[in-house]
């Protein structure tokens, strides 16, 4: 999908901002969630490396997290300071 919006405002040649969206846990992480940390984590320094590429277009990229969703399987662990590990 950002692809697509790059590429249209790459064509209307006027100065963007596009921004997509994250989560908190690409800067925590938390025990059995490695695999969903990672692919958070992942968006987020993408997203540094595309804004570079697109900085010669005039487009600005940004990645914004929202909230971490306190659910029943996140909630134990965000609430517990001896797993949680903020990088």
């Amino acid at each position: 999908m950002s692809q697509l919006v790059a590429k249209e405002l790459i064509k209307s040649g006027k100065w963007e901002t596009l921004s997509l969206l994250s989560v908190l846990v690409r800067n925590l992480a938390f025990p059995k969630e490695s695999v969903y940390c990672a692919s958070k984590g992942g968006l987020g320094r993408s997203t540094k490396g595309v804004a570079y590429d697109l900085t010669k277009y005039g487009i600005r990229l940004s990645n914004m997290p929202h909230r971490y969703m306190l659910t029943a399987m996140t909630g134990k662990n965000y609430n517990d300071s001896k797993i949680r590990v903020e990088s």
